[in-house]
């Protein structure tokens, strides 16, 4: 998110105007377009994927859809391959938008793969979690019963010592 936030709109707009990229950008292109699900993975089709500039960026921070689309295994491999050929490549000097785009796909990609991680973990703290409100519930409803019964014993012997004493003054 910090990187998209860091992207200028002008920047995004020049980014996919160039009429002949350089490699570095075509290849950041595909890893936007593979993100995207775009039909193919050309410049021409990242121009496209980018369409207006400031719905492209609110696509991106949609994070909630981005793990959905790429939560699936050979989806995560698909993107690390194509992120591999962008990792190491400097954007800085070519242009601010490419390296927020390529710090985007960067953070996404592990965002993607802690939440692999991370996620199966939730879910069983969130199962365990509701046992063990069912458990202090029941827990709760049994110390209830109890607490009935100690009542009862607590009155029953107040009426035996009451007649034990009625019964001594006789």
């Amino acid at each position: 998110q910090e990187a998209l936030n860091s992207l200028d709109e002008k920047d995004l707009q020049q980014l996919k105007s160039y009429p002949k990229p350089v490699e570095a950008i075509v290849l950041l292109a595909k890893n936007i377009c593979f993100i995207f699900e775009s039909k193919g993975y050309e410049y021409s089709d990242f121009k496209i994927v980018m369409g207006d500039v400031k719905a492209f960026k609110a696509r991106c921070l949609d994070t909630d859809t981005m793990i959905v689309k790429l939560n699936d295994p050979k989806k995560l491999l698909k993107l690390s391959k194509f992120y591999e050929d962008i990792a190491n490549l400097d954007f800085s000097k070519i242009s601010q938008a490419a390296k927020g785009l390529k710090q985007y796909v960067g953070a996404l990609l592990e965002y993607v793969r802690t939440y692999r991680i991370v996620k199966p973990k939730m879910d069983e703290s969130e199962k365990q979690t509701k046992a063990l409100e069912e458990l202090f519930a029941a827990l709760k409803t049994k110390e209830d019963a109890l607490q009935e019964k100690i009542d009862e014993l607590n009155e029953l012997e107040r009426q035996y010592n009451a007649n034990v004493k009625a019964a001594k003054q006789w």
